[in-house]
């Protein structure tokens, strides 16, 4: 989605405005061991998947945003 230019958020402030010590190590990215803690929490973990049925929900959906825009903007 970025182009490989985005990296993973560790911190609630980007690297780019970080002045703090630079000497501390951040936690590792790892989204396998997030979903251990998760699934050993109790929430049940299951990947998001696109179906037919849900590629044609959101087609609509954008579909009548774009009539309601156009009527709007007919106004």
């Amino acid at each position: 989605m970025f182009g490989g230019l985005a990296t993973p958020a560790i911190t609630m402030i980007p690297e780019l405005y970080r002045r703090d010590d630079s000497s501390l190590t951040p936690h590792a990215y790892d989204f396998e061991l997030a979903q251990d803690y998760l699934e050993q929490a109790g929430y049940k973990v299951k990947r998001a998947s696109f179906n037919g049925t849900n590629i044609v929900l959101i087609l609509g959906l954008l579909g009548l945003s774009f009539i309601q825009f156009l009527r709007h903007k007919k106004r």
